[in-house]
């Protein structure tokens, strides 16, 4: 049987968290570090509702685990997750976000691949800073457990019903199913 919402978000303080309070025009510093605090909070938030929801969740994509990476400048635009030298990763691309903090904007938009941006689950995400923030993390942590979980994979084994090269996909069936899940238990249906 499936968990419930409601079953997920019991205990551990799963609901979205560490809301961001920083007021007033802050500086770029303050701003980076409140939406990294924020960022490593929902993450560990993420991780606990992933581990409860996919079914055969890779352990090596733990928290302690995870290379997570802060991009701040502009240079940076994309955000990443998956496996490099092994090991699973996330790179979060925040200057965006941190411009939209410091301009004291309430309202975002998490824009998503035209191939999913009109999909009702793993769509484009309009609302908070902290609720487009939780969809980023959702899409970079899908893909660091896409890339685990495939690399524990043989070649003739299926996960979810998806073979060895469906999970190589960057955003393939294998990806959209796991995203889907941490889109509607940590993002989409959360308080």
């Amino acid at each position: 049987m499936k968990p419930t919402l409601r079953d997920i978000q019991m205990g551990n303080n799963e609901q979205l968290s560490n809301k961001i309070t920083i007021k007033k025009a802050p500086t770029f510093e303050e701003a980076a570090e409140a939406i990294k605090v924020f960022c490593n909070e929902e993450l560990k938030r993420q991780i606990v509702i992933a581990k409860r929801v996919i079914k055969g969740y890779p352990p090596q994509t733990s928290f302690s685990n995870l290379k997570i990476t802060y991009h701040t400048s502009k240079r940076f635009y994309k955000s990443r997750g998956g496996r490099r030298g092994g090991k699973p990763f996330i790179t979060l691309s925040l200057y965006k976000w941190i411009q939209n903090l410091m301009c004291g904007e309430s309202h975002c938009t998490f824009d998503e691949y035209a191939l999913i941006e009109n999909d009702r689950q793993i769509g484009e995400v309009n609302g908070s800073i902290e609720k487009c923030l939780s969809a980023l993390i959702a899409h970079e942590l899908s893909h660091a457990i896409q890339h685990a979980l495939k690399a524990n994979m043989s070649d003739s084994s299926m996960v979810f019903g998806y073979n060895k090269t469906q999970f190589k996909k960057p955003h393939g069936y294998a990806w959209r199913y796991i995203y889907g899940l941490l889109r509607k238990y940590a993002v989409n249906e959360a308080k």
